[in-house]
């Protein structure tokens, strides 16, 4: 597994120290029912997070667990696209529609890509809003 080093979204629910940051996405934590450590999206919003990596890696898979946001089940996302990058230039890219929350969805990319950093975008969601629970970046 790759470790991250920066993680920044484009927007969060809620304050910028509060809940629902995309710290939390890499905590290895996948339940919602006791904690709220996963990101959420403000209300009706698009967005994205970027995550650098410490160097060059071959990402062969990215796996993405979605959100429901706990016990209140009015979040997720539908479509959801990963750039992987090497110095700023997208060296593979794609899009799929992610599973229901407690599922992952696997994105392959037809063989691992030397990538410093990824994107990960919220094309759609479902309900109030997108988000994610957890994201494993995989070496070859």
């Amino acid at each position: 597994v790759a470790i991250p080093g920066k993680v920044a979204a484009s927007a969060t629910l809620g304050p910028p120290d509060g809940d629902y940051r995309a710290a939390g996405l890499f905590d290895s934590s996948v339940t919602e029912d006791a904690c709220v450590d996963y990101w959420l999206l403000p209300d009706r919003q698009t967005g994205h997070v970027d995550v650098t990596l410490q160097g060059l890696e071959p990402v062969a898979k990215v796996l993405i667990l979605n959100t429901q946001n706990g016990y209140s089940l009015d979040r997720a996302t539908d479509l959801a696209r990963i750039d992987l990058l090497a110095r700023g230039a997208i060296v593979a890219s794609r899009e799929m529609r992610l599973r229901s929350y407690p599922d992952w969805t696997e994105f392959e990319f037809g063989g691992p890509a030397r990538a410093d950093a990824l994107r990960v975008g919220i094309v759609s969601f479902r309900g109030k809003g997108g988000g994610l629970n957890e994201i494993k970046i995989l070496r070859q």
